[in-house]
């Protein structure tokens, strides 16, 4: 009389434990898919970082071809005024308005390429900034100022050019009354 002794029993019927195996296994499959989901994003962060890196070669390749195109422009240039300015000999066979036509058909072709030369330079110089900053972006390796301004470590040139970008500096002795022979020529 001065022990109680209590008996319990838990009856789980199988209802209960079809309902707790399930519930497992949706959590389960939520996991699986979760962790699927979570590697697709990074496999894509990954191609999308690669695709800019490759990008950006290719742009830093086109503007190295793009600075030799502005160079062969103002040789192409200074070649046809040259032949234009030249004095033609009276002995020279043919119709001299029709070669007179050539000659200045000649020239302004190459004025007119050498904007285009320029302009194509210009822009693939942006897209190649532009790249460069979105893959510093994605990295997470752009530091900014107290303004929210990139600091950008290898572009510190006063103009903000790049190193081979800079424009060519003119002789002192055509600094004078003379016009310069290319000014704004790009060094590649």
């Amino acid at each position: 009389s001065r022990t109680r002794h209590q008996l319990g029993m838990n009856f789980e019927l199988p209802l209960v434990r079809l309902t707790e195996r399930n519930a497992y296994r949706a959590s389960l499959i939520a996991y699986q898919r979760a962790r699927r989901n979570l590697d697709q994003h990074e496999d894509e962060i990954v191609n999308q970082v690669r695709s800019e890196i490759r990008q950006l070669q290719v742009l830093a390749k086109n503007l190295k071809i793009q600075q030799q195109a502005v160079e062969l422009a103002y040789q192409q240039l200074e070649s046809s005024l040259e032949t234009f300015r030249a004095p033609q000999t009276p002995n020279q066979g043919g119709n001299p308005d029709a070669n007179a036509f050539s000659l200045t058909q000649q020239l302004l072709q190459a004025y007119r390429g050498l904007p285009q030369a320029q302009n194509q330079l210009l822009a693939t110089w942006i897209n190649y900034h532009i790249v460069r900053q979105q893959l510093y972006l994605d990295l997470e390796l752009m530091p900014l100022d107290a303004r929210g301004v990139w600091i950008d470590e290898f572009s510190n040139q006063p103009s903000g050019r790049p190193e081979g970008l800079e424009p060519q500096q003119q002789p002192p002795e055509q600094a004078g009354g003379a016009a310069p022979r290319n000014p704004a020529r790009f060094v590649p």
